[in-house]
């Protein structure tokens, strides 16, 4: 059985590691900066309503965003997703699920608005790959490839996450 000072130390102990995590913020998780990216509004309506911010989240290496909605579109995004978001058209989705491709596949979509196509030159997504090993994939790719954005689920802990910043379009 522990004595009186014995659990004084360690509750004092206790009490000075909280105090330190809710000032640094180190114990409570993911706190990552959030940087807002210009795009045309018909970009940001599609970008939002394909990915809705409650369940998805873009993001860049703080080391190196987008600077712009042309780099953002050259370098591409990457997704890593539990489930396929809105973006993905429901035929792609299907195709993608139905054995149409195999793992790690770069589809190359395009889609329309009434003034002018949207297109990426690039948006990766794995097939059959595990969450974890997409997201090692995407992080690899994003420190080769400056300005490439991963579109993952909002809620996701995976490693790497503290290098990341959010992007909110504009």
């Amino acid at each position: 059985m522990m004595n009186r000072r014995s659990l004084l130390v360690t509750l004092s102990f206790r009490l000075i590691l909280t105090l330190v995590c809710v000032i640094v913020g180190a114990c409570a998780g993911s706190t990552n900066e959030v940087i807002t990216l210009d795009v045309p509004e018909e970009v940001e309506v599609e970008l939002e309503s394909g990915a809705p911010d409650d369940e998805y989240v873009y993001y860049a290496l703080t080391a190196s965003p987008p600077e712009s909605w042309e780099t953002f579109k050259e370098k591409g995004l990457w997704l890593c997703s539990e489930e396929r978001p809105p973006l993905i058209p429901e035929d792609v989705a299907a195709s993608l699920d139905g054995g149409g491709f195999l793992p790690g596949t770069l589809i190359n979509l395009k889609w329309e608005t009434m003034e002018e196509t949207l297109q990426f030159d690039t948006i990766i997504v794995t097939v059959g790959v595990t969450y974890e090993g997409c997201i090692k994939g995407a992080l690899g790719e994003m420190e080769n490839s400056p300005g490439l954005i991963l579109l993952t689920d909002r809620g996701a802990d995976f490693l790497g996450k503290d290098r990341m910043v959010e992007i909110v379009f504009e």
